[in-house]
């Protein structure tokens, strides 16, 4: 993974793809919990929102229902490669 952000029992999984959504209670057994489309070098998470540096932007992703992220906005970055959120 390249990015890996944990909230609580919530894991935020970035590795190039898309984003990934694990409940990491159990260390022993995660569970996935949901993904999205958009890609996802880094991820930063407050609160509900999810910040995704998604290589040619940045995407914002509501969080709160980890099983249902959903996409809020993307703002692309022309001529640059976005890969971390800080």
């Amino acid at each position: 993974a390249i990015s890996v952000r944990v909230v609580g029992d919530i894991a935020y999984v970035g590795a190039g793809g898309s984003p990934k959504i694990v409940d990491v209670r159990n260390p022993v057994s995660p569970q996935l919990l949901g993904e999205t489309a958009v890609g996802a070098f880094e991820i930063q998470v407050k609160d509900s929102l999810a910040y995704v540096a998604t290589g040619n932007g940045l995407s914002i992703l509501d969080v709160q229902d980890p099983v249902r992220p959903n996409l809020l906005a993307s703002f692309p970055v022309q001529g640059a490669e976005v890969r971390r959120v800080q």
